[in-house]
């Protein structure tokens, strides 16, 4: 990702964010018709409900708002689908050229977010799914496809990780887990007024010169809170996964909510007009479903 900051900040001086928004603005649109096409390949044909997919998709608004947000998140999921789809076409069309740029779309999300490490044990089921779906797995060439395209995106999707070892000696790719292993005590501790121990426990984390050992040290102290306080912590989990299921990226982003989700513990009557919603959304949109497949 830093890459693609360079390529725009090079063309576009200090208009880069701009630049960078309206690009980001035109390939989250590829999503939709990605969801379509991989929907309709995996299907086999063309259904109504595939409409209605996409229009649910759009409604939510999780790529279009985020258009707008200098992050990781986007670019990696539209190049990740772009990757999944062609690896479709691939095997479906036995063609190795779609193979190769399966192969790169995906190791290039992989780059942008190091999260891929263990995907190409996915990407070999589920390719093997859809040459059975199509009945091309008994052929020899989609099998030295599915083989050879797992294998280089194993290498692919883990460039990160010898980067690391190549400098660091360890394929860790990234430590940025280990800074998500902190969250949970932390809000754990601000409901339980258990504050002032938490931080003791990441000033003597802060202390350690050396990131690797920072990063073991979060994960150790992660377990040891797990096990002290399991019921807060799982408690905490639930309440996480209902603020991401009951909030529509709309409403969670509206400007006349004046919110954003990581305020919503603070902002209960906001949270509960977003819920609300959320609940007549998801009822329309199982509803709707419901009445196309029937």
């Amino acid at each position: 990702y830093p890459f693609i900051i360079y390529l725009f900040k090079s063309a576009f001086g200090k208009g880069w964010y701009f630049g960078l928004v309206i690009f980001q603005a035109l390939f989250s649109a590829l999503i939709y018709p990605l969801a379509y096409l991989t929907g309709k390949l995996l299907l086999k044909k063309e259904t109504r409900s595939l409409y209605y997919a996409c229009i649910c998709l759009l409604l939510l608004g999780g790529y279009s708002t985020r258009a707008l947000f200098v992050m990781t998140d986007l670019p990696c999921a539209v190049f990740f689908m772009l990757g999944v789809y062609f690896s479709f076409l691939a095997v479906i069309n036995k063609s190795w050229w779609f193979a190769a740029i399966s192969v790169i779309t995906l190791s290039f999300a992989a780059l942008i977010r190091p999260v891929l490490m263990f995907y190409p044990l996915i990407h070999l089921l589920l390719l093997w799914y859809v040459a059975k779906l199509y009945g091309n797995s008994g052929n020899r060439l989609v099998k030295r496809i599915i083989i050879l395209s797992s294998v280089l995106l194993l290498l692919g999707s883990n460039i990160s990780s010898y980067r690391m070892y190549y400098y660091y000696k360890t394929f860790t790719p990234t430590d940025v887990l280990s800074y998500n292993f902190l969250y949970t005590p932390e809000n754990v501790s601000d409901v339980e007024n258990k504050t002032s121990e938490y931080k003791k426990e990441v000033e003597k984390i802060n202390a350690e010169p050396d990131w690797r050992v920072k990063c073991q040290l979060r994960k150790t102290y992660f377990l040891d809170f797990l096990r002290k306080n399991p019921v807060a912590s799982v408690r905490y989990w639930m309440d996480g996964a209902a603020n991401h299921l009951l909030s529509t990226h709309y409403i969670e982003t509206a400007i006349m909510y004046r919110y954003y989700k990581r305020d919503l513990p603070k902002a209960k009557q906001k949270k509960k007009k977003s819920e609300v919603f959320a609940v007549v959304f998801y009822t329309l949109f199982i509803a709707g479903f419901l009445f196309i497949l029937l």
